[in-house]
């Protein structure tokens, strides 16, 4: 087969069409998996990192509200005393049904580390912070008599 110029420039061509082609297609395929990337990072990275460092927050502050009740405050309704009621039954709640909520969209290991973060706050943090308030108002009430 004998290549003319014309047949040349046709090949050249043809050639030159399917490279853009390819390169149409890794395009597309490239910008599809970074809006996907993108938006799992939008829709559940970064709300689950801000969630995550709250939650850490509130048991760092339940730390320092815990020590107050039990050292400071002797009076039953101090903010510190507020503080600590509202974050065991309000605010920790609250940001537990986010992390829920948000949690499903993570890989079944991380799901499972989440369970027993949470199952630890509520069975064993919480409930000695309840014992210690309790035990502390049986004490404020004996000295009371």
């Amino acid at each position: 087969m004998k290549l003319t110029i014309s047949r040349k420039l046709s090949l050249s061509f043809g050639v030159l069409l399917v490279a853009i082609i390819i390169n149409v297609i890794f395009t597309v395929y490239n910008t599809t998996s970074n809006a996907r990337n993108n938006k799992e990072i939008t829709d559940v990275y970064l709300p689950s990192e801000k969630y995550l460092t709250e939650l850490n927050n509130q048991i760092v502050n339940s730390k320092m509200l815990i020590k107050n009740w039990v050292f400071i405050d002797k009076k039953s309704e101090t903010p510190d005393k507020i503080k600590l009621r509202n974050l065991q039954e309000k605010d920790f709640p609250d940001l537990k049904n986010e992390l829920d909520k948000i949690s499903k969209n993570w890989l079944k290991e991380e799901q499972d580390e989440y369970g027993k973060i949470i199952s630890a706050i509520n069975d064993t943090l919480f409930v000695k912070h309840k014992y210690i308030m309790s035990q502390l108002r049986i004490l404020q009430a004996m000295m009371m008599l």
